[in-house]
C-alpha cells in the first residue's frame, strides 16, 4: 500500500483506527502495521515522532495562564492611562509563596533551565509577585520581577510602585516598577532579604527572600 496519511498514523498510534476503510478515509490497523513492517522509513519516523510527542505531552504538568493574564496581554500596546493618585495604605500583607522552581521535581529526560536560575511566585491578596533570579558569579545573583493584579486588564495598579530591598532592618536598595509592573535590582550578595512593595492600597512584604 501507499504511505498512509498522517491522520491514519495518529489513529494507529492511538489504537483508534477502524477495522475497515471508513467514510473518513481511515485505513485498517492491520494494513498500517503491515506497511510499517515493510520498512518504510518515512512512516516509521512519523510514527516515532508522534509517539514521542504523545509521551511528552502526557507528562507535562505546566498550567495554562489564567484568563485575566491573557486578557491583559492584549492590552500591552495600548496608551497607558494616567497614574491614579495614591491614597493611604489600608494595611500590610505578608506575601505567601505558591511556587518555587527549586522544589519542583524535574521530569526524566526533560530539558531544564540552568541550575543557577530560580523562579519564585508569591501571592498577596489579589496581587502576584513573579520573581526571577540568575547567578552573576559564585557569591551574587541578579533579581528581577513583575507584579500583576488579578482581574485588571491594564497595568495602572502596578505601574510606578516603590520596591525596597531590606536586610537586617535596613533598606539597602530601592527601585520602581515600570509601566508593566516590572522591576530589576542590581547584583545582590547571597543571603535572605525582605522585599517591600508599596501599592496604592496595601504594603506587601516578601519575607526571607532567598537570594542565591
Amino acid at each position: 500500500m501507499n504511505c498512509p496519511s498522517f491522520d491514519n498514523l495518529i489513529a494507529f498510534v492511538e489504537s483508534e483506527a477502524s477495522d475497515t476503510v471508513s467514510a473518513a478515509g481511515f485505513v485498517s490497523h492491520e494494513a498500517i502495521a503491515a506497511h510499517l513492517a515493510s520498512g518504510c522509513a518515512r512512516c516509521a519516523a512519523n510514527q516515532a515522532w508522534y509517539a514521542k510527542f504523545k509521551t511528552i505531552t502526557a507528562s507535562d504538568d505546566t498550567q495554562d495562564a489564567p484568563p485575566w493574564v491573557l486578557r491583559r496581554a492584549v492590552k500591552l500596546f495600548e496608551t497607558p492611562v494616567s497614574r491614579r493618585p495614591r491614597f493611604a495604605d489600608l494595611g500590610r500583607v505578608i506575601a505567601a509563596l505558591v511556587f518555587d522552581s527549586v522544589s519542583r521535581p524535574a521530569l526524566t529526560g526533560a530539558r531544564s533551565a540552568a541550575a543557577s536560575d530560580r523562579q519564585l511566585l508569591y501571592r498577596a491578596n489579589d496581587y502576584s509577585i513573579d520573581l526571577q533570579m540568575a547567578a552573576v558569579d559564585e557569591s551574587r545573583a541578579a533579581l528581577s520581577g513583575q507584579i500583576l493584579r488579578e482581574g485588571e486588564f491594564k497595568f495602572e495598579s502596578v505601574a510606578g510602585l516603590e520596591c525596597h530591598l531590606v536586610r537586617e532592618g535596613q533598606k539597602i536598595l530601592s527601585t520602581m516598577t515600570n509601566r508593566f509592573g516590572e522591576f530589576a535590582l542590581a547584583a545582590l550578595e547571597h543571603g535572605h532579604y525582605d522585599l517591600q512593595i508599596e501599592t496604592d492600597e496595601i504594603s506587601i512584604t516578601v519575607v526571607g527572600l532567598p537570594v542565591a
